[in-house]
């Protein structure tokens, strides 16, 4: 069976492909401990988690998952200065890691705020009947794997690792706890004051990195 085979072979390659992605991010994330992220420009979460919303709103509606939006009314945009496409990963690998744990009917709820001490927050809390008391300080380890399991698509347990690489490259962090009825992960990231230069960016625009700085891969 041709057809079959080529869509098996198809699937593959992309698994390992994403697969190879997720650690090469992960080495260079953690290569970069301690250091910005080398393409930083005024982003705003607002916008960041709509889009990435938008993006999987579809695959929830497959599995039967409401996802839901919960956001500051404008002008608040809860700026925060880093990379526009790190950023997005790491709320994609959220949002999605959500959606696949929570059964159909369930709901998966994302809101974002501005914390009294000035920090922009984001939250993803979903449906999957929570995380044993006991792994709640493992799931963000590098291969992790839970019960329900709580690893990404390529099934090596990164997306949740790179999540928080992300957070912490941009001097903020990631926590996890158990809520009624599933869990609730938590983004903070300093914020930024309103002040002149770049607009915040919205997700998907391509950051500027200087020549000297082009990839080499």
């Amino acid at each position: 069976d041709q057809p079959s085979a080529l869509r098996q072979i198809r699937q593959t390659v992309d698994r390992m492909n994403g697969l190879v992605g997720d650690l090469f991010e992960l080495s260079r994330l953690h290569a970069g401990a301690g250091h910005p992220p080398v393409a930083s420009r005024m982003v705003s979460l607002v916008e960041t988690a709509h889009d990435v919303v938008s993006e999987l709103d579809e695959h929830a509606r497959r599995l039967m998952v409401d996802l839901d939006l919960d956001l500051p009314p404008d002008p608040e945009r809860l700026a925060v200065l880093g990379s526009g496409d790190e950023l997005t990963r790491a709320l994609t690998n959220l949002v999605g890691n959500a959606v696949r744990h929570t059964p159909g009917g369930g709901r998966v709820l994302v809101s974002a705020w501005r914390a009294p001490d000035g920090r922009a927050c984001v939250s993803v809390t979903d449906s999957c009947g929570g995380i044993e008391t006991g792994d709640l300080d493992r799931v963000f380890d590098v291969g992790w794997r839970g019960e329900p399991e709580r690893g990404d698509d390529a099934g090596a347990g990164l997306g949740l690792a790179i999540a928080k690489g992300v957070a912490e490259a941009h001097r903020g962090s990631l926590s996890v706890h158990n809520v009624p009825g599933g869990c609730r992960f938590e983004l903070e990231l300093p914020g930024q004051t309103r002040q002149a230069g770049p607009a915040p960016r919205r997700a998907g625009q391509q950051d500027a990195i200087a020549p000297a700085e082009l990839p080499t891969r």
